[in-house]
Order: structure tokens, then sequence, then C-alpha cells
């Protein structure tokens, strides 16, 4: 193999190791899911649906956690939880919460 041959095979590598690379690199930063919260309108107040794209995935009518079935007061306290569900599930964690969970969002 001619010296040129070599140098062609050496520079053909390096091209194929850096897009490689760049490819796996951009798929690692790319969005996790395209999970999204949305509040519902219940008997005694609200709850959230977790959805991705069409498919609901959850859909939680009472506040999780707490014994008895009692809604969230307001939108935004089901919207906070939603989206406290969301992130552990992104982030690989469980989605059941806990009473120290709900607290930090001054769920009563």
């Amino acid at each position: 193999m001619s010296y040129a041959s070599k140098i062609t095979w050496v520079i053909i590598l390096f091209f194929t190791i850096f897009f490689s690379y760049t490819f796996y690199d951009n798929l690692k930063y790319s969005p996790k899911s395209s999970l999204h919260c949305e509040t519902i309108r219940v008997k005694n107040g609200f709850g959230y649906k977790i959805s991705n794209g069409e498919k609901v995935l959850i859909l939680q009518e009472f506040i999780p956690g707490i014994s008895g079935e009692q809604s969230f007061d307001t939108e935004s306290q089901a919207l906070s939880v939603g989206n406290l569900v969301i992130w552990k599930l992104e982030n690989g964690k469980s989605p059941i919460l806990k009473p120290s969970d709900l607290e930090r969002l001054n769920i009563p």
C-alpha cells in the first residue's frame, strides 16, 4: 500500500470517528420525551393528566400519596404536582410521590 493511500485511509477513519461522535453527542442532548401535563376539572376540584403525544399515560383525579380521594384545590397545585411527576420520569426516578414531595409544593 502506498503512502498516499495510507494517508487517505487515515483521513477517512478520522472523519468517520468524528462524525460518529458528533451524531452520538447530539443524541445525548436531544429531548428525552414529549411528556406534557395538563389540568383536568373533576367533581370537587382539579386533577391532572400526563400524556406522551396523544397517548394518556397518567390520569390523576386525586392528590397522590395521601389517603382518601381528595382533589387539588387549584389548577396550579395540580399542574405543579404533574410537572414534578414528569421531572421524575424524565430523570429516571420513580414517579411515586412522598408526603415530603407534596409538602415542598405546599400541597395540604
